[in-house]
Order: structure tokens, then C-alpha cells, then sequence
């Protein structure tokens, strides 16, 4: 019975942490409705919607990415908000705070950085609730209000009229439950182990809570670690080349390309027990989302398979590098059709072709693909995931790009192959250092690279402003 309860709120944690998490892109509003919600959203914000039988998910954020407000309203019975918040806590490696009130409030730090608030209430009857929050601007606090105001007391997401009771129904199969606003059933982002931008460059660091877990240097074992984001706690998890690590819920999954891994997936618990291979081939360019796991395997083709290894899947025939899955899509650099971008449904559905470009460091990012132009000498590009809207957004040959809020990062060819940045808008580019960075990754507050010409590779990290070298050890 435990873990019947146990796995339930395990289900619907992953749905209120999609709903805290996701960036959304989607039409301008002003006045949105959200289950028992009516929020004033400025007209510039993008909105994006989601419901099913049982719940209901909003996302609002800013254009620039800088602020954004995420609710989810659920129904889940057989369960209670003390296993969905533990269940929480588990999976994202936060402190269990104490309840106020009757309803727990998580502080954390999304992949990019930012402070991330995560409000979570209500109960088996009336449903729970989900408020997110990152960044700060006024109509967030408005908004807050709002929603503060609309909780003071108990609200049904269905409330019905009284009247006497319902003689009892014949036998048969249960009826699912009401849809709240009765419109179509979508299904509600999934939770994932890294970012696009840090698994296209080979994903050596990833984020997940207070943890940032890590291939070491050279002169730390090339072993996988993880440390707090304060420098405390350092513990070695294994003593395998690991890369393209994703790290869900109490499992780390990686690829090990050393004699004994042969590069397959690999996944160990966050406490280095429990060592697991998933498959037998060569393996990269890992996402772990949800309870998949999407690959390209020995043959460069696109796989996905279970966080188990079961129900491995072949999803198409293309060579398909730089995978990003997002949503209900994966895209990639078609290999096969001289490097153009492409996505194609997580069900291996409906392929389609985004531009005619040699499309190199693909990052898909708030309804954006950025990429590496090398039909225009390596040029920085970005275009809409439906193909409008091409940009080009700087003159620099842009290697290792990586995609973090509002800032892209790159290499820099023509500067020696420093580090630079850029707004995604094209503007404010700066440089961050005077040596060479490679496989930038970007964790919290930090930046990583490596000194391709350092002998031994090291490993370093920096902050987004350019201050605060440290060696990776």
C-alpha cells in the first residue's frame, strides 16, 4: 500500500515539477484564465496551456525570458501533499522544508541559475496546487496576489451545486475524471536531466537541486563527483569517464566510453550505489526526460528506450547528431541530409526539414533552435522550431554554443577561442576570458570549459560575468 501511495505522488510530482519548470512559447494575452484563476498577464508575455482529464497546467513568462509564472492544478487520489512534497524533495535534491499552513514552499535553483520558488497546496479532495515562480518583475507579484487571495479558502476545481444524492451507479468500468474546462487532452511537459545546451557539449556537468554532479580533470581522476553549489560535500560516485550526464530523480545516467563501458548508458543512484548498464551499443548525445531515455545509437540513428532499458525503440534511419528533446519533438542535425536542422515527433512521426542550413550546436530553447551556421562561415544563427523567423545574430565563427536564459555562450574561433556571450536578441556581446574554451556548459552560476590546450584538459569553471576562474579538480 505504501508504495501504491508512494508511487502516485512520485506521478504527480513529476507533473507539478513540469509545470514549475517548463518555458513556454505561445500567443500573446492579457486576461488568462486558469481553473479557479483569472489573472491579468501583460500583453507582451507568451502563454502556454495544457490540460488532460485530470489536471490542468499554465505557463507565463516574459519575452526576454527574465520572469515567469508557472501554476498546476491536479486531482490524484490516494495520496497526500506530504508524499508529494517528500517525493519532491527527493527527486530534486532539496531540503524537506516544514509545512506553514498546511501547504510547503521549496527554494532552489533552475539549470540556468535563477532563484526558483515552488509553492505547493491543497488536498486529496480539492486537488493539489502548484505555484512557480522565477525572476522578479511587478506583474508577478500582482499576479501572486491574485492567487493568494483566490486560496484563502478552499476551492473546488469542479465545485458542484448541492442537491440529494445520486442513487447508485450499475457495475462497471470507472469513469475518468471531469476535464475542468472540457477541452483537449494534451499531455504536460516532462522533467528532464540536463539542458539541451549542456548535453550538446557532451554534457560533462549537470544541475540538480543543490548538487552539481561532474566528469573531474585529468588531475582529478577523470571520475564522476558531485559537490554543493556552496563547494561543500564533495563525494566521488564512480570511477568511470562519464559524459553526457543526466541526473532524475535519485539516479544518475551517463555514458562511459572506457574500455569496460565500451560507450554504452550506464545509471548509478546520486549515492554511487547501484551501478546499472541500460544497453550495449555506443551510445550519445543522452537526454534523459520523463521515464525515457533518447539516444543515438551504433548506428547514428535516434533511439529511445526506458530509464530501465526495457522497450528500446528505433524512432528514425537518419545519422542524427546534436538531439534535443523538447516536448513531444526531438530535434536534430540531419547528418544524412548535408547537416540540415530537423525534428521529428518523440513516436517517430512526422519528420520535417527547418531550414536548408549546415546547422552545427543545435540548441532549442524557448521556442528557438540556435545553431551554428556553417553554410555562413560558422555565423550564430537562430530560426523559429516551426523554420520562421531565421536570424543571424552575430559575425563570429561560434563554436560549443550553449543556450542559458537570456545569454547565448560560444567559443570564439576568431579570438584565439575565447570565451564570449551574447543576448539572444543579438546584442550585448562581451567577452569572458583570455584562453581557450572548449565543451562550454553552463550550471547555476557557473561556466564551464575546457583548455583544449592545456595538456591534460583541464577542467574549469567561471562565473557569467567573467570573474572567478577555478580549476575543476
Amino acid at each position: 500500500m505504501k508504495k501504491a501511495i508512494v508511487n502516485k505522488a512520485c506521478k504527480i510530482c513529476v507533473f507539478l515539477m513540469a509545470a514549475a519548470l517548463v518555458l513556454a512559447d505561445a500567443a500573446e494575452a492579457a486576461t488568462q484564465t486558469h481553473g479557479p484563476f483569472t489573472l491579468d498577464v501583460p500583453a507582451e508575455w507568451l502563454v502556454e496551456k495544457t490540460e488532460d482529464n485530470n489536471s490542468i497546467f499554465s505557463s507565463f513568462h516574459a519575452p526576454d525570458n527574465s520572469a515567469r509564472l508557472t501554476l498546476g492544478l491536479q486531482r490524484a487520489e490516494g495520496t497526500t501533499l506530504k508524499d508529494i512534497a517528500e517525493t519532491f524533495a527527493r527527486q530534486m535534491g532539496c531540503d524537506m522544508p516544514a509545512a506553514v499552513d498546511g501547504s510547503y514552499t521549496f527554494v532552489t535553483k533552475t539549470q540556468g541559475g535563477a532563484d526558483f520558488v515552488l509553492h505547493i497546496g491543497g488536498d486529496e479532495k480539492s486537488g493539489f496546487y502548484s505555484i512557480g515562480r522565477v525572476g522578479k518583475h511587478p506583474q508577478l507579484d500582482a499576479m501572486m496576489r491574485t492567487i493568494k487571495l483566490t486560496y484563502s479558502s478552499p476551492v473546488e476545481p469542479n465545485p458542484s451545486p448541492p442537491g440529494p444524492p445520486a442513487p447508485p451507479a450499475p457495475p462497471g468500468p470507472p469513469s475518468p475524471p471531469q476535464n475542468p474546462t472540457n477541452k483537449t487532452t494534451l499531455t504536460p511537459p516532462e522533467v528532464r536531466g540536463n539542458t539541451v545546451g549542456n548535453i550538446v557539449n557532451l554534457g560533462s556537468v549537470a544541475l540538480q537541486g543543490e548538487w552539481i554532479y561532474y566528469l573531474s580533470s585529468f588531475v582529478g581522476g577523470n571520475s564522476l563527483y558531485k559537490i554543493r553549489t556552496d563547494g561543500s560535500g564533495k563525494q566521488k560516485l564512480n570511477d568511470n569517464l562519464s559524459f553526457y550526464i543526466n541526473v532524475v530523480g535519485e539516479w544518475v545516467y551517463y555514458r562511459d566510453p572506457g574500455k569496460e563501458g565500451k560507450g554504452s548508458i550506464y545509471k548509478i543512484r546520486t549515492d554511487g550505489s547501484g551501478k546499472q548498464r541500460l544497453n550495449d551499443e555506443g551510445s550519445h548525445f543522452i537526454n534523459v526526460v520523463g521515464e525515457w531515455v533518447y539516444y543515438t545509437g551504433r548506428d547514428n540513428a535516434l533511439y529511445k528506450m526506458r530509464t530501465d532499458g526495457s522497450e528500446r525503440q528505433k524512432l528514425n534511419d537518419d545519422t542524427s547528431y546534436d538531439i534535443n528533446v523538447i516536448g513531444e519533438w526531438v530535434y536534430f542535425r540531419n547528418w544524412s541530409d548535408r547537416e540540415k536542422l530537423y525534428k521529428i515527433r518523440t513516436d517517430g512521426s512526422e519528420k520535417q526539414r527547418l531550414n536548408d542550413d549546415k546547422s552545427i550546436s543545435v540548441n532549442v530553447v524557448g521556442g528557438w533552435a540556435y545553431y551554428r551556421n556553417e553554410s555562413d562561415s560558422g555565423r550564430l544563427y537562430k530560426i523559429r522550431t516551426d523554420g520562421s523567423e531565421r536570424q543571424r545574430l552575430n559575425d563570429d565563427s561560434s563554436f560549443d554554443i550553449n543556450v542559458a536564459g537570456e545569454w547565448v555562450y560560444y567559443r570564439n574561433w576568431g579570438d584565439g577561442e575565447k570565451l564570449y556571450k551574447i543576448r539572444t536578441d543579438g546584442g550585448g556581446r562581451q567577452r569572458l576570458n583570455d584562453e581557450n574554451s572548449s565543451s562550454i556548459k553552463v550550471v547555476g552560476e557557473w561556466v564551464y570549459y575546457e583548455n583544449l590546450k592545456d595538456r591534460v584538459y583541464r577542467k574549469y569553471r567561471i562565473h557569467p560575468d567573467g570573474t572567478g576562474r577555478q580549476l575543476v579538480e
